[in-house]
């Protein structure tokens, strides 16, 4: 009963592939190879379109592939970038305070040469340099 039943689903499968490419029936006498012929294309056509299927699954874990790969190679260039950058801040920030130094040592040996020379021969005596009388 049930290999009937499968039977009568192939031939419905073959009628609906008949019908869908204008073949025309095959005569009482070959049905059966007609129907071997019918459900080998059937499922080869199923294999095809499973092989269609999964080539594209390949391709997209591929292309998926690819991406991560760039995505990866872009965030290292973004690290490296990040690095240089905090390494020429780090460069600016010492020369600011360098500078910062060098201007308030300019300050106070101005202010030291506008004062009485009283207070620079004192001065000059303990930095070494002669006294001026």
């Amino acid at each position: 009963n049930t290999s009937s039943g499968s039977e009568d689903f192939v031939g419905f499968l073959i009628d609906t592939l008949v019908n869908q490419r204008n073949v025309p029936p095959p005569s009482q006498g070959a049905w059966r190879e007609y129907k071997a012929e019918k459900m080998e294309l059937l499922l080869n056509e199923i294999k095809e379109k499973k092989s269609t299927q999964a080539g594209a699954a390949i391709v997209h874990a591929l292309d998926q592939g690819e991406a991560s790969m760039r995505m990866s190679e872009l965030e290292h260039k973004i690290s490296l970038k990040r690095q240089a950058n905090q390494a020429l801040l780090r460069r600016v920030q010492m020369l600011e305070m360098s500078l910062h130094e060098e201007r308030k040592r300019g300050e106070t040996l101005v202010a030291r040469a506008a004062s009485p020379m009283s207070s620079c021969s004192s001065i000059g005596s303990s930095r070494g340099l002669p006294e001026m009388r």
